[in-house]
């Protein structure tokens, strides 16, 4: 005889379609992020390898791609975890997309700054979604 299923499973919530636009904003972004990061890390090398470089240069450049990176992978991490329904994404997405706000309000660009407001009131109105309570539920398989 076959194995028999198990009696009950671990489902998560069901993913609205606005959790997911969110996350392709912060794919997208995440990609972008990364390119300056190789862009300012492929100039970091160049400047220690082919140039004579001031260690404030080199201190600078290895400031900029270390942010840089930090913060593609802390775009990447919240958008698997907003992807996977995570209780910690939340409050990691919400200062994620906060910061990128405030660096496109300060850079005066005003696409990004629509998008990161948006996706930070879309975040704060499914707040319940990622609560520890609903993010895993028990159903009986009869």
């Amino acid at each position: 005889m076959g194995r028999q299923p198990p009696s009950s499973t671990v489902v998560g919530p069901e993913r609205p379609p606005g959790i997911g636009l969110v996350c392709g904003v912060g794919a997208l972004a995440s990609l972008v992020v990364g390119f300056f990061a190789l862009y300012f890390f492929v100039e970091l090398v160049e400047t220690v390898v082919l140039r004579r470089p001031s260690l404030l240069r080199v201190v600078f450049l290895a400031l900029v791609v270390f942010v840089l990176a930090s913060y593609f992978l802390a775009i990447a991490v919240a958008v698997y975890g907003l992807w996977t329904v995570r209780p910690w994404a939340w409050p990691l997405s919400i200062l994620v997309f906060t910061l990128g706000g405030f660096w496109s309000l300060a850079r005066v660009d005003v696409v990004p700054t629509v998008l990161s407001v948006s996706a930070v009131g879309y975040l704060f109105s499914r707040r319940t979604l990622f609560s520890r309570d609903t993010t895993r539920v028990f159903v009986e398989d009869r």
